[in-house]
């Protein structure tokens, strides 16, 4: 019974430490089922070289055990493992192929995650979704909306499925697929969330489509989406704000505080840089022509934007 405990608990050991002690107390791993737990715990806990050690003494790795440690890998074990697989004369199976697709995703390895699907007999939609998203993270995003038009045909996109292709189309500025993926969601009965926004008004802000990507954030905020901690009256915590977003926040701030001062929190970064492109006129500049942004000496401060108030 007790011995059933520490294995329960080792299912659920994420840090190395507590990873180590529950080992210790189960002693040598007899069973298959045992180094498979004891593989995957060591990839919860991050820790690649004793996963694959596990792996190594196993005198007849099976299947199950190169599924926990390809989920351990980055992309280039991962790919590696696959590999090895073959060379043993073990034959992948949907979870061996969905892991390694998602190591290349995590790597922005968009082509080698291509390659995995495509040498799959029957890739289900998490194998192309995880493909999707690693073909646009890796900047090759008429691949990614490529795929995603397959999906569309053969199977029932979800939400991981669209966000995967809203990704795409924020880095290939492509705002009206973005814009007719939000409205296929809507009509099926699946509701954008944060992700989902994110995407859509970064697609609208890169092609400079700034009115559309006002009316999604607009959008967005009235189904309850929020994308700033606001955290009184006229101010807005941008230091989790993806920088486009935070472009398309603050526009809407200016024009809707023309009297009152604007308080924005920032760090130091691309969000920051996008939000005194705005600010200082780099577009709109109407608009803007009577900001004053003081910045404070700790680039970790605030940004106070000011309105200077015409004389009567």
């Amino acid at each position: 019974m007790r011995s059933s405990r520490v294995f329960a608990r080792l299912k659920e050991a994420r840090h190395l430490a507590e990873v180590e002690r529950l080992l210790e107390k189960i002693g040598p791993l007899r069973t298959a089922k045992h180094f498979t737990m004891a593989i995957r715990a060591y990839g919860r806990a991050k820790q690649v070289d004793k996963a694959l050690g596990l792996l190594a003494e196993m005198r007849r790795p099976e299947v199950i055990h190169y599924n926990a440690a390809i989920t351990a890998c980055g992309w280039e074990q991962a790919v590696s493992l696959l590999e090895e697989m073959r060379g043993r004369g073990l034959k992948p199976n949907t979870i061996t192929y969905n892991a390694a697709i998602a190591a290349c995703e995590k790597g922005r390895q968009g082509r080698r995650a291509v390659a995995i699907l495509e040498a799959m007999r029957h890739p289900n939609l998490a194998s192309y979704t995880a493909t999707i998203s690693a073909c646009a993270r890796a900047g090759w995003w008429e691949k990614a909306l490529e795929l995603f038009e397959d999906v569309r045909r053969d199977m029932f996109p979800d939400r991981a499925a669209y966000d995967a292709a809203l990704g795409a189309c924020a880095r290939g500025k492509r705002w009206e697929t973005a814009l007719e993926i939000l409205r296929e969601m809507r009509d099926r009965e699946i509701a954008p969330d944060a992700t989902s926004y994110v995407s859509a008004i970064s697609a609208c802000e890169n092609a400079g489509r700034f009115e559309d990507a006002e009316s999604t954030f607009l959008e967005a905020t009235a189904s309850g989406v929020r994308f700033a901690a606001r955290e009184e009256e006229n101010t807005f915590d941008l230091r989790k704000t993806a920088a486009p977003v935070a472009r398309t926040l603050v526009r809407l701030a200016l024009r809707s505080n023309k009297d009152d001062d604007i308080l924005l929190v920032t760090k130091a970064g691309v969000t920051r840089a996008a939000i005194l492109d705005v600010l200082r006129g780099g577009e709109n500049d109407d608009e803007n022509n009577n900001v004053v942004v003081s910045t404070a000496a700790d680039p970790d401060r605030l940004v106070v934007v000011r309105r200077r108030r015409s004389s009567s």
